[in-house]
């Protein structure tokens, strides 16, 4: 978990995640035979001056950072690129799912690797169902390529890191020790 004091920075560095990943997962399907999509969920703001919407950060991602329209989703109340997309098949070439409320109602994807919030979250709740969007893998299972056994996050919200600190002290009161709970 890293926080970034302005927006963009938080999505440099999940989109460099996301690149030694899906660098890591190319070489895991060479030894393995696994294939693996590494993705990153963005969550973007809510509608309302000055916030990141996901249309924004949407033109953010193509104009400041080069990437090419096919590899983003968008998933909010409104707009849903992924109905009638199966993003774990390796034709699918989307790598990046921007949302807004998505990662609270409990919706998992596989290959999500990577989370970056520029969302200003510092409810506990929220941020243990955002968190958790990352942290529980569905079929998950031991890697060789080690980074490919974590989950990352880059957030923008100093109240977020508070918020996820708290969920790690709660972990260790629930009985995790102070290594698996961090």
């Amino acid at each position: 978990l890293r926080t970034r004091p302005q927006w963009k920075e938080a999505i440099q560095d999940a989109l460099a995640m996301q690149a030694k990943l899906e660098k890591a997962s190319q070489e895991e399907h060479q030894q393995t035979g696994e294939y693996i999509r590494p993705i990153v969920l963005f969550q973007a703001q809510r509608q309302g001056d000055g916030n990141i919407t996901f249309d924004l950060l949407k033109q953010s991602l193509m104009e400041d950072f080069s990437v090419p329209e096919t590899h983003i989703a968008i998933s909010t109340g409104a707009v849903n690129d992924l109905d009638n997309t199966d993003i774990l098949t390796a034709g699918c070439d989307i790598r990046y799912i921007i949302t807004v409320d998505k990662l609270r109602e409990g919706w998992d994807c596989p290959f999500a690797y990577v989370l970056c919030s520029v969302s200003n979250l510092t409810s506990k709740t929220a941020v243990e169902q955002i968190m958790g969007r990352v942290l529980r893998m569905p079929h998950a299972q031991t890697k060789q390529h080690e980074e490919l056994n974590h989950a990352y996050a880059f957030v923008t919200s100093q109240g977020f890191v508070d918020a996820a600190n708290s969920l790690t002290e709660a972990l260790i009161d629930s009985g995790f020790n102070p290594y698996e709970a961090k």
